[in-house]
Parts: C-alpha cells; sequence; structure tokens
C-alpha cells in the first residue's frame, strides 16, 4: 500500500486526470439522457402544433345529390391532388349527365307547344297589339270567316268526329225505303198495301240500313268527340266580347290548348296498333281491335275557371303557412302526402313547376284501359289520379248513332295530375298571371 501511495504521489497529475475522466462518464450520460428527453419532448410538440396547423386547413370534399334516393358524398382532408380532381371528375360529369337530364325533361315537357297568335305573350308591346292581338287570338280558337280553327285542327290530330248528321241519315233512310217498296213491286205487282209481314220486313230493313250508316261512319274514325266538347275545354266563348280581354285571361285558354293537346294525343296514342297506324272506333281490317277509347264526353282542366287565381295559389295565410317551407335537401321540391295523391301543388315555395289536374269522362274498351294510362305517361308528364268505371247501354247511345263495336264498354271517369316545368311556361305568362301564381326571380325576363 506504502509503496502504491508513493507512486502516486510521484505521479499526481496523470492520476487525476484519470480520475476525472472515469468519473465524467456516468455524470455525462445522465447529462446527455435529460437533455435527449427534453430536446424529443420539444420536436414532438412542435410536431403536433404542425399537424394540427394541417388539420385545421382540411378541405371539404363534397358531391351534391340530384335526386330524392342519391347520397351525398362528402370527405374532409387536406388537400391533395389526387382527391380534388377525383372529386372535380365526378362533380362534372354529374353536372353533366344532370343537365342533360334537364334538357330531356324541358324538350319532353314542351313538346312541339307554340302559342297560338304571335306577338300576344307575355303582352303586347304597343297600343294596337294590345287592342287587336286578344280579338286575334280568339278568332284562332273558334276559327274565323272559314278559316281552321284550333278545334279542327284537334279534331285532325286525332281523327276524330262526331256521328252521321242526323238530315243526311233521314235522307239516305227514305230513298232505302223508296228502293224497298220498289223491289216490293216489282216482285207482286204496284197498287196493293203492304201486309203487316211486309210492312215488319221493312222496318227491320230500314233499321238495319240505319245502323250501318252508324257503322260506315265509326269505321271512319278512331274516336267520336264532338266540336261542342272541344269549344267547352278550351272556354271559347259563344260571343266575340265588345273588348279585348286580359292577356291573363287568355293565357289561361293558351294553357288550355296544351292541356288538352297533349290529353288528345295520348288517346291518338292508344288508339294506334303496334305499328303506330290509327285503328277505327269498330275494327275494319281482320286482326283489328278497334280503337280503345270510342268516345270523349267531356274534358276539364281545373285552371280556375274564370279566375285564373282560384286553383293555382291557395287562399288564405294559415294555408300558405302550413303549405310553405317544405323544400327537401339538394335543392328538390318538397312533397307533402296530404297535399294530394303524389304530393305535388302548385306553392308559393315551388318555382320549379305548377300542378294542374285535368278530369275527363270517356267511353272506353275496359279490358284495353290499361294502354291508355300508358300512353298518358309516354306523352308527357301526366300521372293518373283516380279512375271510375260505370256501366253503358250502347243501344241507347245507338239512338245518337254511336256505335262502340264489340268488347267490354264502360264509361271512365279518369282524373289526371299533369306537371308544367316553370323554365319554358313561365317567359310566357302575363305578369298579373305570374304574380298570381306567386312567380319568383323572373322580373326582369323580357323573352
Amino acid at each position: 500500500m506504502g509503496k502504491i501511495l508513493a507512486w502516486v504521489k510521484a505521479h499526481l497529475i496523470p492520476v487525476i486526470c484519470i480520475a476525472i475522466v472515469v468519473v465524467s462518464l456516468p455524470v455525462a450520460y445522465v447529462f446527455s439522457s435529460n437533455m435527449a428527453k427534453g430536446v424529443k419532448e420539444e420536436l414532438q410538440a412542435k410536431v403536433k402544433t404542425e399537424f394540427q396547423k394541417v388539420e385545421r386547413q382540411n378541405v371539404s370534399y363534397q358531391l351534391p345529390s340530384f335526386a330524392s334516393d342519391m347520397e351525398e358524398v362528402s370527405l374532409s382532408h387536406p388537400p391533395n391532388d389526387a382527391i380534388t380532381k377525383w372529386f372535380a371528375d365526378h362533380a362534372s360529369a354529374l353536372e353533366q349527365e344532370a343537365g342533360q337530364v334537364s334538357q330531356a325533361a324541358l324538350a319532353f315537357n314542351k313538346r312541339d307547344h307554340q302559342v297560338l297568335v304571335s306577338g300576344m305573350f307575355p303582352e303586347p308591346t304597343n297600343a294596337d297589339d294590345r287592342r287587336l292581338k286578344p280579338f286575334e287570338f280568339l278568332r284562332a280558337l273558334s276559327g274565323y270567316r272559314g278559316a281552321e280553327s284550333v278545334v279542327d285542327r284537334l279534331l285532325g290530330r286525332v281523327n276524330g268526329g262526331s256521328p252521321p248528321d242526323s238530315a243526311r241519315v233521314a235522307i239516305g233512310i227514305e230513298e232505302e225505303k223508296t228502293r224497298f217498296i220498289a223491289d216490293l213491286e216489282r216482285k207482286r205487282g204496284p197498287g196493293q198495301n203492304m201486309s203487316d209481314d211486309e210492312q215488319e220486313a221493312m222496318t227491320a230493313h230500314l233499321r238495319e240500313a240505319r245502323i250501318d250508316q252508324y257503322r260506315r261512319q265509326a269505321g271512319r274514325l278512331s274516336v267520336y268527340i264532338s266540336p261542342e266538347v272541344l269549344l267547352a275545354a278550351l272556354e271559347v266563348p259563344e260571343t266575340e266580347p265588345a273588348n279585348p280581354p286580359a292577356a291573363a285571361n287568355l293565357f289561361e285558354k293558351q294553357w288550355n290548348v296544351w292541356i288538352v293537346t297533349d290529353i288528345l294525343d295520348a288517346i291518338a296514342l292508344a288508339n294506334s296498333d303496334e305499328r303506330g297506324r290509327p285503328q277505327r272506333i269498330v275494327p275494319v281490317s281482320k286482326g283489328s281491335l278497334g280503337s280503345v277509347v270510342k268516345r270523349v264526353n267531356s274534358i276539364e282542366a281545373r285552371l280556375g275557371g274564370d279566375n285564373y287565381l282560384g286553383y293555382l295559389v291557395y287562399e288564405g295565410e294559415q294555408t300558405t303557412k302550413d303549405r310553405g317551407g317544405q323544400g327537401s335537401p339538394g335543392g328538390l321540391v318538397g312533397t307533402a302526402d296530404s297535399w294530394s295523391l303524389t304530393g305535388r301543388l302548385t306553392h308559393t315555395d315551388n318555382q320549379v313547376y305548377d300542378v294542374i289536374d285535368v278530369s275527363m269522362q270517356l267511353i272506353v274498351d275496359v279490358e284495353r284501359l290499361p294502354k291508355l294510362l300508358q300512353a298518358f305517361e309516354e306523352i308527357n308528364f301526366m300521372s293518373v289520379l283516380d279512375v271510375d268505371l260505370k256501366e253503358v247501354d250502347p243501344w241507347n247511345d245507338l239512338q245518337e248513332g254511336y256505335v262502340y263495336g264489340s268488347g267490354s264498354i264502360a264509361k271512365a271517369t279518369i282524373v289526371l295530375e299533369t306537371v308544367w316545368l316553370r323554365e319554358w311556361t313561365i317567359p310566357l305568362m302575363p305578369t298579373a298571371f305570374r304574380e298570381g301564381i306567386g312567380a319568383k326571380g323572373f322580373e326582369n325576363n323580357d323573352n
């Protein structure tokens, strides 16, 4: 031990250095560990802070819903080129598809409907037109000095008409009676009174001759519909008024023209065979079934009669309040079961379309009635709300010249709902009519 101490004393400085090194190693380790932990925690805090900043900069991606049964697609995510491109591409595709559907729906609803008189709607622009155009419109409805009227064109559109004229039938029966007597006298000589049997035979022959005239007319027509039925449906006045009617009142009649045109086109479609050829009330060729719709007794569009505000607009503040505010997500027009069978109705919150009910009474072949109901949907936005069937006495109608042919014939009262897109009707509406139905956002439309 003494030698060791003597050596340490002789080499004191190196020993002290070695001691310092040995002691510093664990101390340095402890200090370095504590320092590393602090740096690590500081870095973690910085990373967390920066990450939270990024999170707060998330972008909300969304694909809108264009239909009630279509779910919205949404995503909250930091900006990402790939995700942005995916949503942009799909949004563009959806918008294009929705635009195509919208244009197709507009074309389907508008069809070939035009105004009867150019410059009449929305309102005449000068004093002369305001005085003359209304009368020009009324004359276009009913015909003037032999000119073709809307009624004439509608009858031609459906190949419709009336039973044979009673005066012509009477003349034909009288000629047939003369021929019958002449044939009888050739057989047994002139100057003899007819026996009871001969009188009965002549009566039966003339009755069959009368029915044959009715049947020939039924073989020329596709449906019985008189001009009077169409004049009533279009609300054509019996006499021309002294003063020009208001543009709003005439627009109602214009709308009636469009509605009746759609109804008759559906009837024409139902009365066509599988190749699109019009059939006749009674079959005229082998394999033909004859028309589905035999006769049109009445058509009434519930547009409001003389008061065009009466049907389209809700009356009463409470009613309007209860029926308002029904818009559904996605900007779609709301519906309510309490409003109608379909839930659709014209109301102040609905700036997309108008709803007009139509009631009609027809004589139909009941077994093929579904073909007519389908035809309504194929022609325009029309939905069948109600069908009521009653028995018909064909022999009673035969007295008036109506021949329906074979089949299960019945009287059908049908109620339709028709939908009209405002995108094409509003620009034609007079100001009073537009305000009456609560149309908004079209005040500056000069088209």
